[in-house]
């Protein structure tokens, strides 16, 4: 599991202010995996797109595969998508959820799996080639005709399949925060229902190209799940130095910082200003006294600062889900009472046990 990334982040003082102190956190920390998959989608379209249609030449086309022998088509069509809008809508949807899966598995777990997704899907996609191009190995004419002809016919470009393992893990895994969150007609419907939309959306850009390359890749998320110590597996240690070393100049998480409010500062500022500095001289004045004659040092604002307050009504919307209140109170005040952030800590704490 990879490290909580928000847990280093400690307020010190002269940096910020009570409650209105803001931090900065890399958008990609603990995920570097995901971060390398998105770069690679956007290099691979731009490079794939210098000609008017020219990303054809490396879509997924079961005919060109079987007749002219193009292989290579397996796998460039999984690169990258074939048009701006699916880019833009593809790779937020592929990004948010290789994210949160790498920040819970951890990056070789979620790299194996990628890769078992793709290599799943063409060999699945060899099979059905060669079962169109023979159609004595079907159990009639009429059913070898049709899945020859329904299979001929399949274009699609894009990691579509990944995208349908993702969101397989997220189906299942990911709980419903908010059961009830809004209502049509009496029937209830959680924060989930916009991923799912969002998958729809994205699922019928091409009809059933598409929609056939998620399906599929939906199925074989099941089978990674099932199938006895499949799960176990990982990226092997010699893999995973030469990537990591490999990509460690390009793609390494930025050192937190801690950000002071901008109005905050200017307040100090001005005071100072007013005051020629006489606030700041007194209190350094008074720290040297006491320290002088052996006692402690003045306690500063920052020092007394007590922790966050866990609201109540998370503290039980989470309880509910069956996390321990103890842990959950601890979440909720590192997290200053984002139930979202929480809930993942939750999840990523007990993968750990």
């Amino acid at each position: 599991m990879p490290p909580n990334a928000n847990n280093g982040h400690q307020h010190q003082a002269g940096h910020n202010n009570s409650s209105h102190s803001a931090s900065y956190t890399a958008m990609f920390a603990g995920a570097p995996f995901s971060k390398l998959v998105a770069a690679f989608t956007v290099i691979a379209y731009l490079s794939m797109h210098t000609k008017h249609n020219s990303w054809s030449v490396f879509e997924f086309d079961a005919t060109k595969i079987r007749e002219r022998g193009e292989g290579f088509r397996y796998f460039t069509s999984k690169m990258t998508f074939s048009s701006t809008s699916e880019l833009v809508v593809g790779t937020l949807l592929l990004t948010y959820l290789m994210r949160k899966f790498e920040r819970e598995m951890g990056t070789r777990k979620i790299a194996f799996f990628c890769s078992f997704i793709n290599l799943a899907t063409i060999t699945s996609e060899s099979l059905l080639l060669v079962h169109s191009a023979y159609p004595s190995l079907a159990i009639s004419s009429t059913t070898a005709a049709a899945s020859a002809s329904s299979f001929y016919n399949l274009k699609y470009m894009g990691p579509y399949p990944i995208m349908g393992a993702l969101f397989s893990l997220y189906h299942r895994y990911t709980p419903r925060l908010h059961p009830r969150f809004f209502s049509v007609f009496g029937i209830h419907f959680s924060e989930k229902i916009f991923h799912y939309a969002w998958l729809m959306q994205i699922a019928m850009s091409n009809g059933w190209n598409s929609t056939y390359a998620i399906g599929i890749g939906w199925l074989f998320s099941l089978c990674y799940e099932f199938v006895p110590y499949l799960g176990q597996l990982d990226v092997p240690d010699r893999v995973a130095s030469f990537l990591g070393g490999l990509s460690s100049r390009f793609f390494v998480d930025p050192p937190p910082r801690i950000l002071a409010p901008l109005s905050a500062s200017n307040n100090i500022n001005n005071n100072n200003h007013r005051n020629g500095g006489r606030s700041l001289h007194r209190s350094q004045a008074a720290a040297a006294a006491a320290t002088a004659a052996g006692g402690l040092r003045p306690t500063t604002a920052h020092q007394r600062q007590q922790p966050i307050a866990a609201d109540p009504a998370a503290i039980e919307q989470l309880t509910h889900m069956g996390f321990p209140r103890p842990q959950v109170v601890e979440a909720l005040q590192s997290t200053n009472n984002d139930v979202h952030r929480a809930a993942e800590r939750l999840l990523m704490q007990q993968g750990t046990q």
